[in-house]
């Protein structure tokens, strides 16, 4: 099924997409789903196999019927999406803003957190989900360590220390110490 153009049917976590096509890229093993290549948005969404047909296929099912919505409220251009993860993009852009503005921290220690959030949500979208995105992250951390020569546990360490670290300078500004010495 890789390479081939599909069309998209039967979502009801994402009703936009009903209808649309695009190239399936890759498959995930751990999730079962395809990777798909929307045409003209150029999004990456992880869809079920059931929910993809040869472009122009006249078997596919019909589209759910959408649930009666109620008029959306104030404020409902910053709603969740329907399949519950935000656009990667606007919530890093928002993190980074909040963080200098409100909370005061420096422009690259939030450029370094939105980015992280930026990874972390466009992973959840692109593996169908936090489990796909956590079994995928998993896996690749465990091929990078045995890349690397390290074992699971030296890795695990080097991780942890890291985190430490990263904490220690962006959350607590790095003064976590004095060695000795006076200032007077």
């Amino acid at each position: 099924m890789i390479g081939r153009h599909v069309e998209i049917s039967g979502l009801a976590g994402r009703p936009d997409l009903n209808g649309k096509t695009g190239r399936v890229e890759s498959q995930n093993p751990n999730t079962q789903r395809y990777n798909v290549l929307v045409d003209g948005s150029g999004e990456l969404v992880a869809l079920r196999e059931a929910n993809l047909h040869a472009a122009g296929d006249a078997r596919r099912p019909p589209p759910p019927q959408p649930a009666a919505r109620a008029a959306p409220a104030a404020g409902a251009a910053f709603a969740m999406p329907a399949g519950g993860v935000p656009d990667p993009n606007l919530a890093a852009l928002t993190c980074a803003l909040v963080l200098v503005l409100v909370v005061g921290f420096s422009a690259l220690n939030a450029a370094l957190v939105s980015g992280v959030l930026y990874l972390a949500l466009s992973a959840v979208r692109r593996e169908g989900g936090a489990r796909g995105a956590a079994r995928a992250v998993a896996q690749r951390v465990a091929e990078l360590s045995l890349r690397v020569g390290l074992t699971p546990a030296q890795f695990g360490f080097l991780l942890i220390a890291a985190a430490v670290l990263v904490w220690n300078l962006l959350l607590r500004g790095g003064s976590s110490s004095s060695y000795g010495g006076s200032s007077s």
